[in-house]
């Protein structure tokens, strides 16, 4: 919530694409500070089931796929290196990040 509340001040409305690079830095964040991290833990099995239960051009699919795990190959650096070994621990984002490798 602390990270949606901060995107709607700065940018008025809900960007997806762009609260879900924020969400990104989030997770890598996540990862780094704690492979183990609850939070992180709860974060990704929502992503992942959320790619369960989609279309490969549902909306929400493309999304995560698009800016979530499209983001965690690196582009700002190195920074995402935690944050996709552990993607891998979780099938469907396992599946999308396999596409980018």
């Amino acid at each position: 919530m602390p990270i949606r509340d901060e995107h709607l001040a700065d940018n008025g409305d809900l960007l997806p694409h762009v609260f879900f690079g924020d969400v990104t830095r989030y997770g890598s964040s996540l990862a780094r500070e704690d492979a183990d991290a609850k939070e992180l833990d709860r974060l990704l099995a929502d992503l992942d089931d959320a790619l369960s239960d989609g279309e490969a051009d549902d909306e929400v699919t493309n999304l995560i796929w698009v800016s979530f795990v499209e983001n965690a190959q690196g582009v700002s650096g190195e920074d995402e290196d935690a944050l996709r070994r552990q993607l891998r621990r979780y099938p469907h984002l396992a599946s999308a990040l396999a596409h980018y490798e």
